[in-house]
């Protein structure tokens, strides 16, 4: 099969390999579609580190069944499956094995990682409807993602919210907390002036970049005595080398959180973050996450958190399709280096990359929210 090795940071490669080996209780994936997240542009920079090199990167993946040995499950070929896994990696290639857990099995094959939690050899599995778009089905897993995290520490209905990054998880959380919870006003912090494009066309009240318009951003933290909003949402990625002092994006958002608000930190960097803990003292701020230890949030859980992200998925409850600005084709290994190269840097959000299907034509993103 071909697929794309990393064999260590920067280093990006297409090769030949193997079809994995399919094993009892795993399935064999014929892979549709891939999109790429922060932590795959993680592993490239080399904030974080796998356990061994080479990797093939890529787990916001929509695959079809080919073969299965899953015991209790009737899956056939030609159905469509996402998962959610938190080690996972391996999707970037035409055909991968998963060990999926459903929606209401409750099995454990527990093991402990070197990263300081439990794991599970599992990833929470949900079967996809044909009708769903590409593109739409592989942001499945990242809505996951969301939904464990604000499930687990929801707001308060009528409550001011500050998200601390326009990226597509942020913007997957502005529509999560509006629509589902009941949010009021929603301010954005993001230092990405085309993010902040995509977050004004979507809606967000105020949308405000740290780097330009950081005197505003103080006036408002002393027009609202310290007090902006109730509830953080922090899906910032790894900022640790871009920003620091009393200015840096986090800080920024914690002077806006009102006393005894709730801050949620969300996304995985092993490198540590600038986090001013005063600011968690003086004002008794709630610092808040959901773990991926499963000792406290069980894959099968997981299963049923993705159940409810293909739900709205397939009901068209989220708008989707302004969060994916590019789909490129398996093959175009320029352009696929280029994604990592400019992750966050440049003016897109969700790249999708499809390796079964031809690639059709795309209107420029911020036309297409218009239309």
């Amino acid at each position: 099969m071909k697929s794309y090795i990393m064999a260590g940071p920067r280093a990006l490669e297409p090769a030949e390999l193997g079809v994995p080996e399919l094993t009892p209780g795993c399935v064999l994936l014929k892979t549709l579609s891939v999109s790429i997240c922060a932590t795959d542009v993680g592993y490239y920079r080399g904030c974080l580190k796998p356990p061994g090199w080479p990797i093939i990167p890529g787990h916001e993946y929509l695959g079809e069944v080919v073969e299965s040995q899953v015991e209790g499950e009737a899956l056939r070929p030609g159905d469509k499956l996402v998962y959610w896994g938190q080690t996972d990696f391996g999707g970037l290639a035409e055909y991968r094995v998963i060990r999926p857990i459903f929606p209401g099995m409750h099995r454990e094959m527990q093991w402990l990682t070197d990263r300081h939690f439990m794991d599970d050899h599992q990833a929470a599995a949900v079967l996809v409807d044909d009708d769903v778009p590409l593109e739409n089905a592989t942001l499945i897993e990242p809505l996951t993602s969301v939904l464990r995290a604000i499930l687990e520490h929801p707001p308060r209905p009528g409550d001011d919210v500050i998200i601390l990054g326009a990226g597509p998880c942020g913007l997957l959380g502005a529509q999560v907390l509006r629509r589902m919870f009941g949010v009021r006003h929603i301010t954005i912090l993001e230092r990405n002036p085309a993010r902040l494009d995509f977050a004004r066309a979507a809606g967000i009240e105020l949308a405000l970049d740290v780097v330009r318009e950081e005197e505003a951003i103080h006036r408002l933290i002393r027009d609202s005595q310290g007090a902006h909003a109730h509830y953080l949402f922090d899906a910032l990625p790894d900022i640790s080398g871009l920003e620091a002092g009393p200015s840096h994006t986090r800080a920024l958002g914690m002077q806006l959180l009102a006393p005894h608000g709730c801050y949620l930190l969300y996304g995985a960097t092993e490198q540590v973050q600038p986090v001013d803990t005063w600011l968690i003292l003086s004002k008794g701020l709630r610092l808040v996450s959901t773990p991926f230890d499963v000792r406290h949030f069980s894959m099968a859980r997981s299963a049923s958190v993705m159940n409810v992200a293909r739900t709205l998925v397939a009901r068209r409850f989220l708008e989707l399709e302004s969060l994916v600005t590019q789909t490129i084709a398996f093959g175009d290994v320029a352009a696929i280096r280029s994604v990592f190269d400019h992750y966050g840097q440049d003016a897109h959000l969700k790249t999708v990359i499809s390796v079964a299907r031809p690639v059709s034509a795309r209107l420029p993103v911020l036309e297409r929210m218009a239309a």
